[in-house]
């Protein structure tokens, strides 16, 4: 990084809140990036995540995925190797 401020705050998620999904590679990274923020005079700050998780159901879960599931219906049915994988996995749960 050319330019780092002397002091700097990054919110993390706290222990109870972290979610790996047992990829423990990916934990390792995250602690890793939360040493070298630290080591670069960063203060990190643990937060509950539960509230984002939450919005995420709702856009994942809620209504708001049966409003993008209507918008592209007619290329889900036709063309359904055009959308990316995962966003088609996440949208094909609608039709259930």
């Amino acid at each position: 990084m050319s330019h780092v401020p002397p002091t700097f705050r990054i919110g993390v998620p706290d222990q109870d809140t972290r979610a790996f999904f047992g990829d423990v590679a990916q934990a390792q990274s995250f602690a890793d990036t939360v040493a070298l923020l630290r080591d670069m005079g960063g203060s990190i700050v643990a937060l509950d995540f539960s509230p984002f998780y939450d919005v995420a159901r709702m856009f994942y879960e809620g209504a708001w995925i049966v409003e993008r599931y209507a918008a592209i219906e007619d290329c889900l049915r036709e063309k359904p190797d055009e959308l990316v994988p995962v966003t088609r996995k996440i949208i094909e749960a609608t039709e259930n």
